[in-house]
C-alpha cells in the first residue's frame, strides 16, 4: 500500500485528465484486484456526480488508464463485505457485446496505513453498503 501518497496526488491528476468534472477530498478510496494472476492497484473516486479510477503505479508514483462514468450512466452501486475485505459493484448503462449491461467489481482493502483510505471507506460503507 503506498503509504504517503496522498488524497491531494490522485485529485489534482483527476482535475487534470478531466477538467470538466470537480473533485474533492473525502470521496478516494484504494481497489486492488487480479488481472490475469497479476494484483493492480488502482485509485478510485465515488461522488455524486460519477466514479472515476485509475491505475497505480506505487514504485513509479503515477497514475495511468483513467475511467469516468457520470451518474446518469450508473444504475446501481452498492458495497458488500467479503472475507478479505470491501467489493464494490458498479452496475452501468452501457452494453457488452453480448447485451448484458457493463458492471466493474473493485475489491477495496478494508485494512489500509493510509488514514485517508480508512476514513474515505468508512463514509462510502455507510452510503453504499448492502445488508446482509
Amino acid at each position: 500500500m503506498p503509504i504517503f501518497m496522498k488524497e491531494q496526488t490522485f485529485l489534482d491528476f483527476l482535475t487534470k485528465t478531466y477538467p470538466q468534472n470537480h473533485f474533492e477530498k473525502g470521496y478516494s478510496v484504494f481497489s486492488i484486484n487480479l488481472i490475469s494472476t497479476t494484483p493492480v492497484m488502482s485509485v478510485v473516486y465515488i461522488g455524486d456526480e460519477c466514479v472515476a479510477a485509475a491505475r497505480y503505479n506505487q514504485s513509479m508514483g503515477f497514475f495511468s488508464d483513467p475511467l469516468l462514468i457520470t451518474s446518469d450512466h450508473i444504475i446501481k452501486l452498492e458495497m458488500a463485505r467479503q472475507r478479505t475485505g470491501d467489493r464494490m459493484r458498479i452496475e452501468t448503462d452501457e452494453k457488452m457485446a453480448d447485451g448484458t449491461p457493463m458492471t466493474l467489481t473493485l475489491n477495496i482493502a478494508s485494512i489500509s496505513l493510509v488514514a485517508w483510505h480508512q476514513r474515505n471507506l468508512s463514509r462510502l460503507k455507510k452510503c453504499y453498503s448492502v445488508k446482509r
